[in-house]
């Protein structure tokens, strides 16, 4: 598969995933590895003309997944 296709099939998988997971799966290392792994194929890929509909789906996971550790992490911050 070409690299467009890659962030593609990637960023939709990773966005229905992290829409979807609980609070406990999302934080497992695995979706780290994986949020970490889609960054760094959006960093080298900076230079490549790509399709914007792939590249949606892969920035806005990395959107809901940012915003569901955030809101987890400040939950956690105010528990008792």
């Amino acid at each position: 598969a070409n690299v467009s296709d890659r962030i593609g099939t990637t960023g939709h998988t990773f966005e229905m995933v992290a829409t979807a997971m609980s609070q406990e799966e999302l934080t497992q290392p695995w979706m780290r590895k994986a949020a970490d792994q889609l960054c760094t194929l959006l960093g080298n890929t900076k230079d490549i003309p790509l399709d914007v509909g792939g590249l949606y789906h892969a920035c806005h996971g990395l959107f809901v997944y940012q915003q569901r550790i955030d809101d987890s992490a400040r939950q956690a911050s105010v528990k008792p």
